[in-house]
């Protein structure tokens, strides 16, 4: 199962990754001449992988909002902006189109958990989801079916070809440092077709 969740892992950081290239034709041209911009690029593309991970954990456990947070914003939240509502969004394939909504949407997300967001109840939590741990990413596109896709990586695996929600509650720290450890050994590349790839060193 640990093996199974690190691929998943690792296939949500490469439509990430396709899905920047792809959207922002210059970051191609910078990171193909430029092997520090190739790293940089990638340690955002990390950092935005491991709050969406800490959305999914602290959601499930119901540890992201204060006990004393209002229904109305609790419900905002989740109807909208939570990791639960573009995991369910991404498991409808007609969701998964050129427009770029869904990317900006968990943008407005993890901007607020820096600072903190009344309207939805979130607290500022800075740190992880500081702005300047992603400069690029807070403004590149990201085309829906890449972004859905990596949600749903980060979503759903298959066990015994049955699709399961993986079960983020229940996650143990010693399954989630495993997780770390196995991507910190990838290191980002172009094609000779000039798509994005993850091999480990």
């Amino acid at each position: 199962a640990r093996d199974r969740l690190g691929r998943n892992v690792k296939e949500a950081l490469r439509e990430l990754g396709a899905g920047l290239i792809e959207a922002n034709p210059q970051l191609h041209d910078q990171i193909a001449t430029d092997p520090a911009a190739t790293m940089r690029l990638f340690e955002e593309l990390l950092r935005t992988v491991y709050r969406l991970i800490f959305l999914a954990v602290a959601e499930e456990r119901d540890l992201l909002h204060p006990r004393t947070t209002g229904r109305d914003a609790r419900n905002l939240y989740a109807d909208s902006y939570s990791f639960a509502f573009w995991r369910t969004r991404s498991a409808r394939r007609a969701a998964y189109d050129a427009h770029h909504d869904a990317w900006e949407g968990m943008k407005v997300t993890l901007a607020a958990l820096e600072q903190g967001q009344p309207l939805l109840g979130l607290p500022a939590l800075g740190g992880l989801f500081a702005r300047g741990g992603t400069p690029t990413l807070n403004v590149a596109c990201i085309p829906n079916r890449r972004f859905l896709r990596a949600v749903w990586s980060l979503g759903f695996v298959e066990i015994d070809s049955r699709l399961t929600r993986i079960n983020w509650r229940d996650m143990r720290t010693e399954e989630l440092g495993s997780v770390y450890e196995g991507l910190l050994e990838l290191r980002p590349s172009l094609s000779p077709a000039g798509g994005f790839e993850l091999a480990s060193v």
